[in-house]
């Protein structure tokens, strides 16, 4: 009973955190079977754990990809010279998936934002590769492949600009608020919202910091482009920044703080999302 429980949970684990990994077991567990039952390996655990490791690499690289895109999502790009993840298991847990238009927009502002030899563009999470309506937990409205988070812009302890984040995950450097400006944290605190600054909990190197006049150029890039519906950032930044656009908004007590990232979502189009992409 303890061993149908804890692979149950470890289903469920791999099938909330990448979406596909739970199907990969089913299928690792089968061909693990098989290969004990005619073969009698020494070390059934550690051939089971191989054979998932290869199956789940090979999903993820080859067979994902093709499929995602007849759900109309594709990829963002895992190394790029504009456009690139804060960290490789963002790809491997298969949370770098975006609509079509979402990907053709990101990408666009990337290359015309990303000069003189700037770094790249750092996306943080974007969504799964299927289904509309699957959680992309802990976000609350990143299951359609219409939103994507991006990374603040920041600089080194030399004032270079760099793609590295203050923290290893990309988000938790809040910003904090200065003489005058509206504590957002404290007000949501105040109305039950404890969980709102709960990001801020997470190590950050300090030598790194914000650089707010590219983080406002690219606020300012993504709200001129047709295709954006909503920005997503703290109310104090807007209003330091002098940001006007009415696509940048409030996201609410409910969610968590967006004083550490940019979250960036698409418009709804006349071009459905389920035609194929074409390959």
């Amino acid at each position: 009973m303890l061993k149908i429980i804890g692979r149950s949970l470890l289903f469920v684990l791999l099938t909330v955190t990448t979406q596909v990994g739970g199907i990969v077991l089913l299928i690792a567990w089968l061909v693990s079977n098989r290969l004990q039952a005619r073969w009698q390996v020494r070390w059934p655990r550690a051939i089971g754990t191989a054979v998932f490791v290869t199956l789940y690499l090979v999903t993820t690289a080859f067979i994902v990809p093709p499929l995602a895109r007849l759900n109309g999502r594709v990829p963002l790009p895992l190394f790029g010279d504009t456009l690139a993840p804060r960290s490789t298991l963002t790809v491997l847990f298969n949370r770098n998936y975006v609509d079509r238009e979402l990907e053709q927009m990101v990408r666009g502002v990337a290359h015309d934002f990303v000069h003189d030899g700037h770094p790249p563009l750092v996306y943080l999470d974007a969504c799964f590769p299927f289904f509309d309506g699957f959680p992309l937990l802990p976000h609350l409205s990143h299951n359609d492949g219409r939103k994507l988070d991006l990374a603040f812009c920041y600089r080194n302890a030399v004032g270079e600009s760099t793609e590295h984040t203050p923290s290893i995950i990309g988000y938790g450097a809040l910003e904090q608020t200065r003489d005058g400006e509206e504590d957002t944290a404290a007000r949501c605190a105040s109305q039950g919202a404890w969980w709102y600054d709960i990001l801020g909990c997470v190590p950050v190197d300090r030598s790194i910091v914000l650089d707010e006049e590219r983080t406002l150029d690219l606020v300012n890039a993504l709200a001129a482009h047709p295709l954006t519906s909503k920005i997503f950032i703290e109310p104090f930044l807007k209003a330091r920044w002098g940001i006007v656009s009415g696509k940048v908004r409030f996201h609410g007590c409910h969610a968590v703080s967006h004083a550490d990232h940019i979250h960036v979502q698409l418009r709804l189009s006349s071009c459905s999302r389920r035609v194929p992409y074409p390959t």
